[in-house]
């Protein structure tokens, strides 16, 4: 999920006082928002996304076994998910880390890591999957400018 982390620089002398910034990152999703990325991709992107079953290891880890279709078509252009996104009522935002992030203030949503990896280019238009779909916080809206 993504989440916005300070980082500190680190000085040859310690007496100097570091600077530090703020980056958007990524860190491991919940149980409850993994499985509420899923149920906003199908719903706001018509994915076919379905849960097939709940593995518990022995450490006491979950992990979600899940189907989604198999996607045709070439990996979209940044500037193609961006336009697709547009045309769909979503805004790109200015994210100083460099990620491309989305928002669709319909939904109260962003999206992240629309990569190319992500998002395939067919016949029937853009197909994204994989998609970060997720509300943001305050901390994380403020840093987007929200």
């Amino acid at each position: 999920m993504p989440a916005i982390r300070l980082i500190e620089a680190k000085l040859a002398d310690p007496t100097e006082t570091a600077p530090s910034r703020k980056a958007l990152e990524f860190f491991p999703a919940t149980p409850i928002e993994y499985l509420e990325r899923w149920q906003a991709s199908n719903e706001l992107f018509g994915d076919d996304v379905h849960l097939a079953s709940v593995v518990k290891w022995k450490d006491g880890a979950v992990s979600f076994v899940v189907t989604q279709p198999q996607y045709h078509g070439e990996p979209a252009e940044e500037r193609e998910i961006v336009r697709h996104f547009g045309e769909a009522g979503w805004e790109q935002l200015k994210d100083p880390s460099g990620h491309l992030v989305l928002y669709n203030y319909a939904f109260g949503r962003i999206a992240v890591d629309a990569a190319p990896r992500n998002c395939y280019i067919n016949e029937g238009g853009l197909q994204p999957f994989d998609v970060i779909l997720c509300w943001p916080n305050r901390e994380l809206a403020e840093y987007l400018g929200i």
